[in-house]
């Protein structure tokens, strides 16, 4: 690039289901329970969880959003 520290380089998601939150929390919570980090983790898990009740809440809303 230009060499300006200012500029953030282009990051890229290359997991085959970036954007659908449920599927992403658990595969970053497994990531984070290999890794030993419980913290992050138990707030992967959390957020999967709120996920899991939003999809059985309001189906439509969930699969659309």
């Amino acid at each position: 690039m230009s060499g300006n520290s200012l500029i953030a380089e282009e990051e890229h998601d290359n997991t085959p289901y970036p954007g659908i939150g449920i599927l992403e929390s658990a595969h970053e919570c497994g990531k984070a329970l290999s890794s030993g980090e419980w913290v992050d983790a138990g707030i992967d898990a959390l957020s999967a969880g709120v996920d899991y009740v939003n999809y059985l809440d309001n189906p439509a809303g969930a699969l659309l959003g």
